[in-house]
């Protein structure tokens, strides 16, 4: 049961907070700000628009265009309120319907000024999971970790978890200890709340758990340490071979660790049921709504240093591309409540505001097609854009672009400035340059991970 079903009158935030006190001390100080340049980041969400958004909805317009058919084309005759038109809002240009996505507008008029777009990411692929693999991982292996948890991994490892991954979309290599999945069906919030147990159909005949450890005299804590004795046995034995093995050996051991600091601080994830908790009820689908209150919360209580959320609702509008205007409808109300509440909540090392020592990065795997298919949508285009914001980010600018086909144009990876000439020599802007770039604004060297890659550096420029 969690803590503050216990202590009537205490907020979710109180208790967790005072359970926090002893390992506050562990926390790494947040880095400082850099010289010339925008704060370091600590944390990062990252916000996932899964299935692929169409890119001239809003960030990269192209009205008039005689071979891109843009949201224009998707209005109803009869819906003559419904007009798509480019406009500036928050020092950017974008594709704007008041009355279709009128949160798209609101986002940049409020927080347009701290948001980077990147236009032109080449994604190498046509295939839902080859590009979304390349764009969180920055590679196109499935064994190689997504940037949530590399960066997690390495700023958060004096924290229960390194990161979270709410989407279920992640890849977590060789760092899978220090990550946490909430599951397709809340999983992890089981893990942290005793009292809620998965049961199997009625007709199995039996009800879970088979056993449950004595709490009274210890005995959970007795099989973990004999656990982590035996693999402290095992390592360096004959059976020992200072590689696979002892790693394998190494990530149980930790996750164990990791596992009682989670239950221990990781109240967050269960919900109490009361009105307005944001806690995630385990045997439940996590909704955005849900992702995005918790996810402030856990970077606030130093549960985590790196959060991954998903809409659940597909954008993957083959067959109607005109549900393109309710997913950034509701997407972008919930991106704008997100880092409403990241300039509202107090760090917890009293540095500042969240937002001051937080990235937020907005993706999706790639775009829609230039021109729809017969029957009135639109399918996959291997290129996509991106929004970044927070710290470690020179926001109020565009950089990257498409051409009239809707394709990349090469980039100067210093600048982010688009390069149209014929014959050019500049680089496209492919997903792993923006990985490695992503790494060097959190002050970690991509090299370990892209040993051959060049950064795009503009993203603090």
């Amino acid at each position: 049961m969690p803590p503050s079903k216990l202590v009537p009158g205490l907020s979710r935030r109180a208790v967790l907070g005072a359970s926090l006190g002893a390992l506050a001390s562990a926390v790494a100080s947040r880095p400082a700000r850099a010289a010339g340049g925008p704060r370091v980041p600590k944390n990062l969400i990252w916000m996932f628009a899964n299935g692929g958004w169409d890119v001239t909805y809003c960030m990269d317009p192209k009205p008039g265009n005689p071979n891109i058919e843009g949201p224009e084309w998707d209005a109803a005759p009869n819906e003559a309120n419904r007009v798509n038109v480019v406009e500036t809002h928050g020092g950017h240009d974008i594709m704007v319907n008041q009355a279709s996505r009128k949160a798209v507008t609101d986002f940049f008029d409020t927080f347009g000024p701290q948001t980077l777009v990147i236009n032109g990411i080449w994604t190498g692929s046509i295939v839902h999971e080859g590009c979304r693999m390349r764009i969180l991982t920055g590679n196109s292996l499935a064994t190689v970790p997504d940037l949530p948890t590399q960066i997690g991994f390495r700023n958060g490892a004096a924290l229960p978890l390194g990161s979270i991954d709410m989407s279920g979309l992640g890849y977590s290599g060789k760092y899978a200890s220090s990550t946490g999945r909430i599951g397709a069906r809340s999983q992890l919030a089981a893990l942290v709340d005793r009292g809620s147990v998965f049961q199997p159909d009625p007709s199995a005949g039996y009800s879970l758990p088979l056993f449950s450890p004595d709490q009274v005299t210890g005995m959970q804590a007795k099989i973990d340490q004999y656990l982590l004795n035996r693999g402290g046995q095992l390592q360096g034995s004959g059976w020992s071979d200072a590689g696979w093995n002892d790693q394998r050996i190494a990530d149980l051991r930790e996750s164990i660790d990791r596992r009682a600091r989670l239950r221990l601080q990781g109240e967050l994830l269960a919900s109490d049921g009361t009105p307005g908790d944001t806690g995630l009820v385990v045997g439940t689908e996590a909704t955005l709504a849900s992702q995005t209150a918790i996810a402030v919360e856990l970077l606030a209580g130093d549960i985590c240093s790196s959060v991954m959320i998903s809409d659940i609702d597909s954008w993957d509008t083959h067959d109607i591309n005109a549900l393109q205007n309710d997913r950034y409808q509701n997407f972008f109300t919930r991106l704008a409540l997100l880092v409403d509440q990241l300039t509202k909540t107090p760090a917890p090392d009293g540095s500042g505001m969240l937002i001051d020592n937080t990235m937020v990065v907005v993706a999706s795997e790639m775009t829609r097609t230039p021109k729809h298919n017969w029957k009135g949508g639109k399918d996959h285009w291997a290129h996509t854009s991106m929004l970044l914001l927070g710290a470690g980010i020179d926001g109020g600018r565009k950089i990257g672009a498409t051409d009239d086909f809707l394709e990349s144009v090469p980039m100067d990876y210093d600048t982010g400035e688009p390069d149209f000439g014929v014959g050019t020599s500049a680089p496209l802007m492919k997903y792993d340059n923006l990985a490695a770039g992503i790494l060097e604004a959190f002050d970690i060297d991509p090299a370990e991970i892209y040993p051959t890659i060049e950064p795009l550096r503009a993203l603090k420029a």
